[in-house]
């Protein structure tokens, strides 16, 4: 006994120096932007899900367009985060007109994206995890806040989520001309945040749970803000370090060997990463294939004649154990990886329900529009059934039969009538003809007494 836990002091010790002086390195699988380009097809990114109007550039990925607005966009890692201090590096871009407007945040999440999606803190339901959201809140050049929550508060409907912050600072951000740094660091002395290479808040009360995922979304307004992520970079001291990475914080026990003889339970909750830190994902698998480990025989098969001695056998029998418990705890890991994508597609379906349920059209008001429309079938009907029954031929006749004799009338009577008035009138007619060329003669032997009687008068000189 006293080995034993001589043994297991000696390594927790060994394990916290190694953890002091290690040297954080960025983690290729959790990072963006450390090689280009970033996409071989332009759409997807190895080891991300990339969701909304994402737009995968060379050495950049597009979160939302300068133009519309109203876009959502986020991209996830697919993978848990199995490191217990960390440090995300963000560097962003963000541009847009006076008035416009956006937000960009950094997720750190149980959910991932198959729960959060491209949710914004004031749209997210229950999410559990940390949030550090940077908007125009709170002032002119903008401003960086920090938010917690355990999965049971619903952001969505609460009525103050500025109040829910555990701390904020100013930060200006928008048409800088160089990109804005964002960074977050989890170590076993808090969570600190920094913007721009000074701190802006930190806290000694918030320690999180490895085995969550990362992800940034982005959403902007109707007048909008383009924002362009550059690189996202997750470095941690226990990259490159399985031992500090599997036996810290974890509760488990180490024989004197070195041994693991069991885990924790609180270690392998919502857990979905691989049992062996060293395993590269495979290509060429289906979607489904990637989450399991593959069987893999620790302890090659020998025959029993090979065992001479008991401690052969006894080692044979001890690694085989040993292989059984790996195998054991990779199941649960698996179970657990399922549990929770089925956990998720139930929320989805809640979600869903809850949509369906508000803007479901009222029952009343459909049975109203089906009598309406009811009683308009019944009338086309009706109106069908008539042109079909009757025949209207002889009514077009009679009609062709009037307009045609009421034109002959109008040829007939029109000439009569006017040769008929001119006829009765001829009397009054002549007298007004003579009458007009008496007047004119009268005019006409006026103006030549007139000129006579000029070119006869004496002429008077002054």
């Amino acid at each position: 006994m006293k080995r034993f836990t001589l043994s297991a002091a000696a390594i927790w010790l060994v394990t916290t120096i190694s953890t002091v002086l290690a040297e954080w390195q960025a983690d290729p699988n959790f990072s963006i932007g450390l090689k280009q380009p970033l996409s071989s097809d332009g759409y997807q990114m190895p080891g991300w899900t990339v969701l909304g109007v994402s737009q995968v550039l060379r050495d950049r990925v597009i979160m939302t367009p300068p133009h519309p607005g109203s876009m959502r966009s986020a991209i996830w890692s697919e993978h848990a985060n199995p490191y217990n201090e960390w440090s995300a590096e963000i560097d962003f871009r963000a541009n847009g007109e006076e008035r416009s407007g956006g937000s960009f945040h950094f997720w750190y999440t149980a959910g991932g994206a198959g729960y959060q999606g491209t949710d914004s803190v004031y749209t997210a339901k229950t999410w559990d995890g940390l949030a550090i959201l940077v908007d125009k809140y709170g002032s002119y050049g903008g401003s960086v806040r920090g938010f917690l929550n355990d999965g049971k508060t619903d952001y969505s409907i609460h009525h103050n989520i500025a109040s829910l912050a555990f701390g904020h600072c100013d930060f200006t951000y928008r048409n800088q001309g160089t990109l804005s740094k964002l960074k977050i660091t989890h170590t076993n002395q808090g969570l600190k945040v920094e913007a721009d290479g000074r701190t802006c808040f930190e806290t000694r009360d918030v320690h999180l749970s490895a085995s969550n995922y990362f992800g940034v979304s982005a959403a902007s307004a109707d007048s909008p803000d383009s924002f362009e992520l550059f690189k996202f970079a997750i470095s941690s001291p226990e990259v490159g370090h399985p031992q500090i990475q599997n036996d810290k914080g974890s509760g488990q026990a180490v024989d004197h060997d070195g041994h693991i003889l069991g885990k924790h339970s609180d270690h392998v909750k919502n857990s979905q990463e691989p049992i062996s830190n060293g395993k590269q994902e495979l290509h060429g698998k289906l979607p489904h294939e990637k989450d399991f480990e593959e069987w893999k025989d620790e302890v090659p098969d020998k025959p029993a004649s090979s065992y001479k001695t008991q401690e052969e056998q006894f080692k044979d029998l001890h690694d085989r154990l040993t292989a059984l418990t790996h195998h054991l705890g990779a199941i649960q890991v698996q179970i657990g990886g399922v549990y929770d994508k089925v956990d998720a597609v139930n929320h989805r379906l809640d979600e869903f329900r809850e949509e369906s349920r508000h803007t479901r059209v009222p029952r009343e008001q459909v049975d109203r529009m089906e009598g309406r429309l009811s009683a308009v079938e019944n009338m086309i009907r009706e109106l069908e059934k008539v042109l079909h029954t009757k025949d209207y031929s002889k009514h077009f006749d009679s009609i062709h039969t009037a307009l045609r004799d009421q034109h002959s009338n109008l040829l007939n009577t029109v000439p009569e009538s006017v040769a008929n008035a001119v006829h009765e009138r001829h009397g009054k007619l002549t007298i007004v003809v003579w009458l007009i060329l008496g007047v004119q003669v009268m005019l006409v032997g006026g103006f030549v007494w007139y000129k006579r009687r000029k070119g006869v008068m004496p002429k008077k000189y002054l």
